[in-house]
């Protein structure tokens, strides 16, 4: 080509080339670039470059660097063009600069392309959802200056489209539908991008919207699934032709995989929402763990009744929650079930945060994975703390009520107190069920022994042993002295004080018979084996089963008075239980030492005269305002007597609710009040305490109904409100009804039985039963029922205990159908497959007879998966479940195992010559033409068979000779193989792999080869991409495909990734020290490296022990990785960070390509896959892919290495699109360490000539 002919080729070019010589003027310039900012061809030779470029900072700095002998490159703008100007020195032989050489390219379409994909970009990059719809239709039509912009989802036949987001004119509107059918979009779900630039209505007369929108101009581009399956369409719309269709496609294609992505993650939010508030919602308890048993989940009803939050018992042990309280053998039990994949069931004793016990129901069932591992664990309970209590609270209370009952009528019946003391001991131990009892009396308050008067119960050497004194600090001397009741529980410190105890006893309580009046000074001791047996309720109604003996010895004592001067304490006698007082002029005249005991004052403080207290020091100070009337009443005569009840004030500051009944007297010439008072305390709350408990069962979830077992039939005779809820019936419609007509017509019940026996036995029975509602539906019933029992043990009654457990039941129900059946086909799963199988060996073993296992596997079935998509490919794995169900005999059992692995239990046959036509059946309904996916289209299947018994002897040796019967089948599809021997050879071929790989890493078989990366600006290798080798010793280089899967399986891939990271840096330090250099160096991380605990201490041990600077470090993973467990992987991805490494996202676009991630993660360089550069420049399509991810990485500042280059075209439109650096064939493949520094030592010395 001659001078003149490179002229002409040069000013074609959209540049413009121009030279400026020593002195500074340009003395050549041509190009099309210049026809761009209106100069015509030479009409700038001659002049000064700096007149030219005056304010052009960039230009000129750029001259200068060049006349310096400096090469460089600048993007400015020139006359409102953008410009890429490169300045390079024009040098003499000797090295004199004699002139500058500039090239500048017209960079404008592509600043403009580059800013509007930015535009964009940022515009939806904080947003999801229906918003981000929104933002991303109203960005595309700014910056594509589109009239319409809209985002459609596809309704379920895919027939019509419906807009989730519209943009008209800049503004959202409202969405709209269409249907499909002659419009371009359905051109466009065909899973192509599809543009009109110009008369689209006329393309499609049948889309009447195009005419009345008046569109001209159309470009969509389909939305697909993970899986290739159509979602909807991206589209924008012009009145107008489209003037820039290249710009609007890329932008169509780069932002429809966003918006596919997040239709994707819409959706598969709003089904765990619904999910979720299901749990979050329920009233049960509801606890997930995973299969080593830590806790995954809690829900609101989990933490409010347990008092953990969520995050204090994620990740621990279900152990936290355990009382210590439940049998050993339930959770044996319990482990036991579950373990085997069945559900259990039953009550556990737990604790809460602050250590209170909760009694629960429990239902706990495993969740399989498609291998029929077990990955989950459920557990749904129910709190049934309150029943318990009640029952407890309700039976104790019965059994006191008794006990004072017969306590009671000893007292009136015998007239001898120490046939008294000993009948009320007696019936303490007998019918209370007390394990001791005894009275000890003194016969004066001066006397220095309690002696025991009465006891019953075996005491072995323990009363021999008392030595209790009045006046010491003996615990009798203390409840006489103190008149109050003590109680003694074995965790108290004051336990350690009663000494030689009889073996067993856990709790004791003294209780004060005291009346100094009559010189009574005794206690009596009740003791008990259970821990922390007295209760404020059971010491209320103690203490007045002791007031009623103190009451009883009185009276007896009394009696004996009154014979001797029956008319000077008659009064006294009568009232001696009773405080007796006569006040005047707000003084006591009189008051006995009960009066003066309740209060706690002493009797002569009490009436010391004119200094004795005032009345109205014993009235608390509400009530003083009400005595003072009363008593005003009674002496000025508006009534002779008056009761009433006030709050008292005693000398400890303590109140005490009293009773008064006073009347009008005279005394002394004066008017006075004579009266009685009682402490009525003790009585308020107790019947407050009964309102209480009446109360809770009122008030109790579960129905609860008593029946009387002394009348016919044994009617119920009482049901609280929540029995008539449960079962529809009122009181009046149930009482006097036996409780058999909630069974309705549904009397053949397994548990009915058992519960028939325990009514006979007169025992306690736990059943569920079906019952029936008053309006005919039924309800599941956890039904117990408890005998009450008479003083003498006899049965009187029954409490029953309702719990509608019908949800759960259900539940239960959906939970054993999962754990055995497959969610899809409804076919058998793996768990029951294993039962069938063993029940029909042990039938074949017992007949004499054959049993054959059938193991399918659908042929190419991972391609049908990636054709068809997800929904198309479950109804074709439902047709083939239903035909293998169709084609088996009844009574045999076809199993889905995993996606497409299907097994059929042959069973009962009478020989091995029977198996075959049924397999050829089974291959024929599978083959058959298929009704979903493409016309025609049918499927072919792998079968292998092992028979029983001489191909196994039990389930696990059928199942795994059957499996290598079908991996032998599968070989030449489509046909089927019985087990031979030989197939096992293969497994002993892997595992011998498995075993040589473990030696590999003992041996130190492992080396790493090095591929250089390359900057394409300087040419410079700034670093290599490390990559493990195995040298073994019979079959030499071993290729990592070979062995990197079996390393993944068995783990070893941590320990072979830990060595790899400590060599690869020590290599690159020690190139680095002996060249004075800063390699950096590139090491891929596993999946199993970066789920790892310990990675990030492993990569900061290496680089500590290789003395490698963290920055030369980077560390490469892949997407998949990173969307795994995103939040995992954000902690993981900071850590290293923090370690000052650089982190690559290695074969970027293969995977999820989403921008999102690219901006959560703090991510330094992309890589971009070897598939998008191979067919470079041949395919158009990987150009614009790679064009996009170069420039998404230049908006986002992220470094940029292309992988796989092997050609000089790659490597030119790599450098021509502003790719930092690459890698591969074209420069150097994997080399080992010494062949990698000398090929680096080699390319600098080039390099540097």
């Amino acid at each position: 080509m001659n001078n003149q002919q490179s002229a002409s080729w040069l000013r074609r070019l959209p540049m413009v080339i121009w030279m400026v010589d020593a002195q500074g003027f340009i003395s050549q310039a041509e190009g099309d670039g210049l026809e761009a900012i209106g100069v015509e061809q030479g009409q700038w030779v001659g002049l000064s470059v700096l007149e030219l470029f005056r304010g052009q900072e960039a230009e000129l700095e750029g001259l200068r660097r060049a006349q310096q002998g400096e090469s460089s490159i600048s993007t400015a703008k020139f006359k409102g063009r953008w410009f890429e100007t490169r300045y390079s020195p024009l040098t003499e032989p000797g090295g004199q600069v004699r002139g500058v050489c500039g090239v500048s390219v017209d960079i404008t379409d592509r600043q403009r392309y580059e800013t509007q994909l930015a535009d964009v970009a940022s515009g939806v990059s904080a947003v999801t959802g229906d918003e981000f719809f929104k933002a991303l239709t109203q960005h595309l039509s700014a910056v594509l200056g589109a009239d319409y912009a809209f985002v459609g989802v596809l309704n379920a036949d895919q027939s019509r489209v419906d807009t989730t987001a519209v943009c008209a004119g800049g503004e959202i509107v409202d969405n709209f539908s269409y249907a499909l059918a002659n419009t371009p979009c359905e051109d466009v779900l065909d899973g192509r991008l599809c543009s009109h630039p110009r008369d689209v209505h006329i393309a499609y007369p049948d889309d009447l919207l195009l005419t009345q929108m008046g569109i001209r101009g159309y470009s969509g581009a389909p939305l697909k699934g993970a899986q290739g399956q159509p979602l909807g369409i991206l589209v924008v719309l012009y009145k107008q032709p489209i003037i820039e269709t290249p710009m609007a496609e890329s932008l169509l294609r780069i932002f429809s995989v966003r918006a596919a992505a997040e239709l994707e993650r819409q959706r598969a939010s709003e089904g765990y929402q619904v999910l979720s508030q299901v749990v979050e919602q329920s009233s049960a308890s509801v606890m997930i763990t995973d299969g080593e048993g830590l806790i995954t989940y809690v829900n609101p009803a989990f933490t409010a009744l347990m008092g953990y939050s969520s995050e204090e018992v994620i990740g621990q042990n279900p152990r936290i929650i355990q009382s210590g309280e439940t049998p050993l053998e339930t959770y044996q039990q319990l482990w036991q079930t579950i373990g085997s994949g069945a559900v259990w069931r039953g009550e556990l004793v737990n604790k809460t945060k602050i250590g209170s016990r909760i009694h629960e129901t429990s239902v706990i069932a495993p969740i399989q994975d498609a291998a029929g591992r077990i990955s989950h664990y459920v557990a749904i309970k129910e709190n049934i703390s309150s029943l318990k209590a009640s029952q407890q609270q309700l039976f104790r209370t019965s059994r006191m009520h008794r006990l004072l009952s017969e306590c009671n009528q000893a007292l009136v019946r015998s007239v001898d107190e120490e046939v008294q003391m000993q009948r009320i001991c007696d019936i303490l131990v007998n019918h209370g069920g007390y394990s001791l009892a005894w009275v000890g009396t003194a016969t004066s308050a001066e006397a220095h022994q309690v002696h025991p008067q009465a006891h019953a119960g075996e005491a072995g050497s323990y009363l021999q042993a008392i030595d209790d004194s009045l006046r010491g600090e003996r615990m009798s001397g203390d409840c006489i002295r103190q008149d109050r009741a003590l109680v003694f529980h074995q965790q108290d410190p004051q336990f350690s004080r009663l000494s030689q105890l009889p073996e067993g006893i856990r709790s004791a309580i003294a209780l004060p018979i005291v009346s100094p009046e009559q010189s009574i000074y005794s206690v009596l001791w009740i003791f008990s084996d259970q821990p922390e047996a007295f209760d404020a309720v059971e010491c209320g109604l103690l203490d007045e089963l002791a007031e009623d003996m103190t009451f009883g010895l009185v009276t007896h004592r009394t009696r004996h008075a009154l014979h001797e001067s029956e008319s000077k304490f008659r009064v006294l006698a009568e009232d001696s239980m009773v405080g007796v007082y006569m006040i005047q002029d707000g003084k006591f005249l009189y008051a006995n030492p009960y009066m003066a005991s309740i209060f706690g004052y002493p009797l002569d403080t009490l009436l010391n005269g004119l200094n004795g207290l005032n009345v109205s020091d014993l009235v608390a100070p509400e009530g003083r305002s009400l005595v003072a009337e009363n008593i005003r009443k009674r002496l000025e005569g508006d009534t002779d007597s008056l009761g009433y009840g006030f709050t008292g004030l005693c000398s400890d500051g303590s109140q005490v609710q009293v009773e008064v009944f006073g009347s009008a007297a005279e005394f002394d010439g004066k008017p006075c009040i004579v009266g009685t008072l009682v402490d009525i305390t003790d009585r308020l709350a107790l019947e407050k305490q009964l309102r209480l408990m009446m109360r809770a069962i009122e008030s109790a979830n579960n129905g609860i109904a008593i029946s009387d077992l002394s009348l016919d039939d044994n009617p119920f005779v009482y049901v609280n409100p929540a029995f008539e809820q449960i079962t529809g019936y009122s009181s009046e419609e149930t009482v006097g009804r036996n409780g058999r007509f909630l069974l309705g017509k549904d009397l053949n019940q397994p548990e009915l039985e058992k519960l028939r026996r325990g009514l006979h036995k007169q025992q306690s029975a736990s059943v569920v039963v079906r019952n029936y509602h008053r309006n005919g539906s039924l309800f599941w019933n956890d039904l117990s029922m408890a005998p009450v029992r008479d003083e003498q043990g006899i049965p009187t009654h029954y409490v029953s205990i309702f719990n509608d457990i019908t949800e759960s039941k259900h539940y239960q129900q959906q939970l054993e159908k999962l754990s055995n059946y497959d969610g899809l086909t409804g076919l058998a799963n793996k768990n029951l497959l294993h039962d069938r199988l063993e029940q029909s060996l042990i039938h074949a073993e017992r007949n004499q007879r054959h049993t054959a296992l059938v193991m399918l596997d659908l042929d190419r079935f991972k391609m049908l998966n990636q054709s068809l998509g997800i929904s198309a490919t479950d109804e074709v794995l439902c047709t083939v479940a239903s035909r293998i169900r169709q084609t088996v005999r009844q009574g045999d059992t076809a199993a889905r195992l995993s996606a497409d692995d299907f097994a059929v239990v042959l069973h009962d046959l009478d020989e091995v010559e029977d198996i075959a036509p049924v397999i050829q059946l089974l291959m024929r309904a599978v083959s058959a033409p298929l009704d979903s996916g493409p016309s025609g289209m049918s499927l072919t299947c792998s079968i292998g068979i092992a028979v029983y018994p001489q191909d196994g002897s039990d389930a696990v040796e059928l199942l795994r000779n059957a499996e290598a019967a079908q991996f032998k089948a599968m070989e030449q599809r489509n046909s089927f193989r019985f087990y031979t021997p030989v197939f096992n050879e293969r497994a002993r071929e892997q595992l011998a792999l498995e075993v040589e790989l473990r030696r590999a890493v003992d041996n130190n078989e492992f080396v790493l080869y090095y591929q250089p990366k390359v900057d394409l600006l300087t040419g410079d290798i700034t670093g290599s991409e490390a990559l493990i080798r195995w040298i073994h010793p019979q079959r030499g280089l071993v290729p990592p495909n070979d062995f990197i899967p079996a390393a993944e399986d068995t783990g070893l891939i941590i320990q072979m990734g830990a060595w790899a990271m400590h060599q690869a840096c020590l290599t690159t330090r020690e190139i680095n020290d002996r060249y004075g250099m800063e390699l950096k160096i590139a090491v891929n991380l596993s999946a199993k490296q970066f789920n790892d605990d310990q990675l990030a201490q492993m990569i900061s041990q290496s680089l500590s022990g290789a003395g490698l600077a963290p920055e030369l470090l980077e560390c490469e993973l892949t997407e998949s990785m990173l969307m795994d467990n995103p939040d995992n992987a954000l902690l993981v991805v900071t850590e290293l960070k923090r370690l000052g490494i650089r982190v690559a996202l290695d074969d970027f676009g293969t995977g999820y390509s989403s921008l999102s991630y690219l901006k959560q993660f703090p991510i330094d360089t992309l890589k971009i896959d070897r598939s998008f550069v191979k067919d470079i420049p041949g395919d158009r399509q990987d150009m614009a892919i790679s064009r996009a991810i170069i420039a998404l990485a230049e908006t986002l500042e992220l470094y940029v290495v292309a992988e796989g280059v092997e050609t000089l075209e790659q490597r030119q439109f790599l450098e021509t699109e502003r790719c930092n650096a690459m890698q591969g064939f074209l420069f150097s493949k994997p080399i080992p360490a010494e062949a990698f520094e000398a090929l680096v030592v080699e390319h600098r010395q080039r390099v540097r000539s």
